[in-house]
């Protein structure tokens, strides 16, 4: 009652509803004139205010800002049309003010559309809309009815997530501007990393393919994140770990829902198998892609260009701190240090290594040395890329779409696995070989 005495449009025939906001979104995406973008802007953020009210709004923009500002930023750096050229960037490419301008642009197109959506969950009800197309498409008009309620769902969360965020000053309200569009893109992230998987619980083609949307999404901002902190050399151990994190929320989320799902017909043995694939070959495989990866870029780019971490340095640290002061870092530190320590453990020739290089070569690593390890490294950056996300990704979406979400824990469990295993043979035999040559890298000196 308090809706419709607010807004009588929304006691209208729910095909009405239904036309009216089709055609502003269809128009809002279609003219990307800045004047059209701007009114269709303007009215959406004004129809939101006499919806949901002035509070409900301004908390939405603390997310949705995040996300504009990141669609503004990204395109000048991945598109350099233009004859306006202001300036270079460090990679060589021009920076234009068109470019720039079409940035601004889909930033307002992403605000409005975001908007108009959040007006059409609270006008447009799952009950007007299983009315109007339950009878033609009745499986479909379900599943999106339960994809537009994820909207306020994820409102909910989001907010859960951002608390826990701020106690470790990570939250959209800290922090400059660039670190709280870092904070949303990972909020957002992790939001629906989260809903993939509860949509990876059902059985019905639609649904899935609604998840598979989600984990892409997710998975694009994630990867935005990271370009952000590489194109303005902010990267932080702080991102690093939360970054990371994200992507454990993702997958837990998405085993937790396979075995959901094979209960039935698997019984209590599905969750043997995604428990040992889960928290022992997945992480294993993940860890080692990644230290693998930072061993490339410590001998490419030196300690500046590489996140390579040691175990002993961040014991010390964490000793440093305490729990009083410094409670939430010391709390992530711990975790850290563990996953630094548990890469170690994987690589018994390259820690021998290490230590050999730091005691002969103290200042710097001789040019032929650096050389030759990338030499050997580098075929196998493409088995590191093959155990990160891509790979696993397709073989899940593959898997759940043609409803047999068990191929996916059985594929990491024996073709990743192998892959790990002869990964993990070349790039030790590769330290061997470098440590047993460090008398003709030492006359190069």
């Amino acid at each position: 009652m308090r809706l419709q005495s607010r807004d009588a449009f929304s006691s209208y025939h729910p095909a009405v509803n239904f036309l009216y906001f089709g055609l502003v979104l269809f128009f809002t995406m279609c003219f990307l004139h800045p004047a059209c973008l701007l009114l269709s802007l303007a009215a959406a953020l004004r129809y939101a205010v006499c919806l949901n009210g002035r509070r409900a709004v301004r908390r939405s923009l603390r997310y949705l800002l995040p996300a504009a500002l990141l669609a503004a930023l990204i395109n000048p750096a991945f598109n350099h049309q233009g004859a306006t050229i202001l300036t270079y960037l460090p990679s060589g490419n021009p920076l234009t003010l068109e470019s720039m301008a079409y940035g601004l642009a889909a930033a307002a197109l992403l605000s409005a559309v975001v908007t108009w959506f959040s007006c059409y969950t609270a006008v447009m009800t799952s009950d007007k809309f299983v009315y109007l197309f339950g009878r033609v498409i009745p499986a479909l008009s379900l599943v999106l009815s339960m994809a537009l309620r994820f909207v306020p769902r994820f409102q909910v969360q989001a907010r859960a997530v951002s608390q826990a965020q701020r106690c470790v000053g990570r939250d959209v309200s800290d922090g400059s501007l660039l670190q709280r569009l870092r904070n949303g893109v990972t909020i957002l992230s992790i939001l629906l990393g989260l809903g993939a998987g509860i949509c990876f619980y059902f059985t019905d083609f639609w649904t899935n393919l609604l998840g598979v949307g989600l984990l892409v999404w997710a998975n694009l901002y994630d990867s935005c994140d990271g370009q952000l902190a590489r194109m303005t050399g902010k990267k932080t151990r702080w991102g690093r770990i939360l970054d990371g994190f994200a992507g454990d929320v993702w997958f837990f989320a998405i085993y937790v829902a396979i075995s959901l799902r094979l209960m039935p017909t698997w019984g209590p043995w599905i969750w043997v198998l995604t428990v040992v694939t889960g928290f022992i070959f997945h992480g294993k495989q993940c860890a080692l892609a990644d230290y693998y990866r930072n061993i490339h870029l410590y001998f490419l780019k030196g300690k500046d260009g590489s996140e390579l971490d040691r175990s002993d340095r961040l014991t010390a640290e964490f000793q440093h701190l305490t729990w009083r002061r410094d409670g939430a870092w010391k709390l992530f530190l711990f975790f850290y240090r563990n996953y630094t320590r548990s890469q170690e453990r994987l690589t018994p020739a390259f820690q021998r290594l290490r230590n050999a290089l730091a005691e002969r070569f103290p200042k710097a690593l001789p040019q032929p040395l650096r050389d030759d390890f990338r030499a050997g490294s580098l075929p196998l950056m493409k088995w590191a890329n093959i155990l990160t996300f891509n790979t696993r990704a397709i073989v899940l979406y593959i898997a759940v779409l043609v409803n047999e979400p068990w191929i996916y824990p059985v594929f990491e469990a024996t073709v990743m696995n192998a892959l790990m295993l002869y990964m993990w043979r070349r790039h030790e035999n590769l330290c061997r070989r470098v440590q047993a040559n460090l008398d003709t890298y030492e006359t190069a000196v």
